[in-house]
């Protein structure tokens, strides 16, 4: 209110979305990601509606979380301290304030964003628990049908496994082929901490 100095307060929840596109050029595989943002509690009957779907960042460079941390930072810290708006059905001066309501994307791109590996490379194969495939089974997918409960993942759990993998990969006695094991085992594969892994194998190699 103290920053509102008077004015009506608008929350204005919003709704991110994350995806990968390609060109072709020469023949070339040239994927980026994009992001883009709606706002939340629209009818259905808009959602869609291309005035109503806001570019936010692409880079075919930076993996979906670097632009995604630097969208949230800005999009975030923006809502939290308030922006200065005009209601034209209202006709007066309001601060819009509110954050991020939830992250759109599809289950390969969510995989990415919350640290998965793949449904059908890694063991533990899910993102909210500890389910683990079984090879004995049909196809191996025993889990995905089973009424049993599993220990949920915890983000502490999966910065443990990050910072162990760390470590492990700063032996030089460690292959690649185990650290492609880790991350089967484990069910998490961050993209982002892969590349800064892989720049210090270099100096390791």
């Amino acid at each position: 209110r103290e920053k509102a100095q008077g004015k009506r307060i608008v929350m204005v929840p919003l709704i991110l979305f994350c995806d990968d596109v390609s060109g072709n050029v020469s023949k070339k595989w040239n994927a980026h990601y994009n992001w883009y943002f709606q706002l939340a509690g629209l009818p259905f009957e808009y959602t869609q509606l291309d005035y109503n779907v806001h570019f936010l960042a692409t880079s075919n460079t930076l993996s979906p979380l670097q632009i995604g941390r630097e969208v949230l930072q800005d999009v975030v810290s923006g809502l939290e301290k308030g922006i200065n708006a005009y209601d034209v059905m209202q006709r007066e001066e309001i601060l819009a304030v509110g954050g991020v309501f939830l992250i759109e994307c599809d289950n390969p791109m969510a995989n990415e964003l919350a640290a998965g590996i793949d449904i059908q490379r890694g063991l533990r194969f899910c993102r909210f628990c500890e389910v683990k495939r079984d090879a004995t089974t049909v196809d191996g997918l025993y889990g995905m049908t089973t009424t049993e409960t599993h220990q949920r993942r915890q983000w502490g759990g999966t910065q443990e496994v990050l910072r162990r993998r760390l470590l492990v990969a700063l032996d030089p006695h460690t292959t690649k082929a185990a650290l492609d094991h880790n991350k089967k085992s484990t069910g998490i594969d961050c993209k982002y901490g892969a590349f800064f892994i892989s720049k210090m194998r270099e100096f390791i190699d």
